[in-house]
């Protein structure tokens, strides 16, 4: 009889209890000020243990504890028939288990390709959620129950850490995760997540860049890891990028590239990539007309 083949061990059930979808995310939880931004990732953009905030509704530039940036009362507490329950408590353990990881690519953009698979799994889930729980999109915080998909996307997809150009120092805002849909895409596309370029900063100097993931029939399950700086034209990018994503505060400093500069510049580049992929491409947009009989 043949040998039996070597099959590798199951994975511990704590490498694969959050590789589930529609994970239970509720419990009972007592805290009434949560946090939409978490205070680990704000700690990077403080000054003097203080947070420069610039608010766009009222045109007012001011500092602020941590404890009382990006907080509303009970914002991740859903009323049932039998109780109020809260997502509050699972987002601080995706938190909890993302901080080493966060704190080594804030520190050390090198350190991007040296994640082990299941590290890159924490860091992906906690991007995930940091997606849809912010203000932008509380219509669609009970997607934190598939967030799992989301992190498995997001491994798929290519990323990019380095340091920005010196003169640009980076800030974050009330929407961290900022997104670009680039205006040139396959007629069928939809803008869906996997199809945004990530823009999100993890200290006023180190920035991770997340692209596309490619249309390809041969993905890969886990896309390209690279350390690269950023020239000033990425930084640049990148600061429209997240003044344009911010929903009203913008963190780290008090002097952020304006809303409308920010709005007009992208809309410029979105309009001249799609001039010249018409003009110089030949790419059509619109889906294509059926053959003539």
């Amino acid at each position: 009889m043949d040998s039996a083949p070597n099959v590798p061990p199951a994975a511990p059930l704590e490498s694969r209890e959050h590789r589930y979808f529609n994970e239970p995310i509720l419990s009972t939880s007592s805290t009434v000020r949560q946090h939409t931004v978490p205070r680990l990732y704000l700690t990077r953009f403080t000054v003097k243990n203080r947070v420069p905030v610039y608010d766009f509704l009222r045109d007012k530039a001011f500092s602020s504890s941590l404890k009382n940036v990006g907080v509303w009362t009970r914002f991740y507490d859903f009323e049932t028939d039998s109780a109020l329950l809260s997502a509050e408590a699972w987002l601080a353990e995706v938190e909890s288990r993302a901080a080493p990881m966060l704190a080594r690519l804030a520190d050390d953009p090198d350190s991007i390709q040296q994640f082990s698979e299941e590290e890159e799994i924490v860091f992906a889930r906690f991007i995930g959620a940091q997606r849809f729980r912010v203000p932008a999109l509380e219509p669609f915080i009970g997607l934190l129950g598939e967030v799992q998909g989301w992190a498995n996307l997001l491994v798929a997809m290519p990323w990019r850490t380095g340091l920005v150009y010196s003169t640009l120092p980076l800030y974050t805002c009330d929407n961290p995760v900022a997104s670009y849909l680039t205006p040139v895409r396959p007629f069928w596309s939809g803008g869906a997540l996997a199809e945004h370029t990530y823009i999100y900063p993890l200290s006023p100097q180190v920035l991770m860049w997340i692209d596309p993931l490619p249309y390809s029939k041969h993905s890969q399950p886990r896309g390209a890891r690279t350390r690269k700086d950023f020239s000033e034209w990425e930084t640049s990018f990148a600061r429209h990028v997240i003044t344009r994503s911010a929903t009203r505060f913008v963190y780290g400093t008090k002097s952020p590239l304006s809303r409308e500069c920010a709005i007009s510049c992208l809309e410029r580049i979105d309009w001249s990539k799609g001039r010249d992929a018409v003009r110089l491409q030949g790419f059509d947009p619109y889906n294509p007309r059926p053959l003539p009989e």
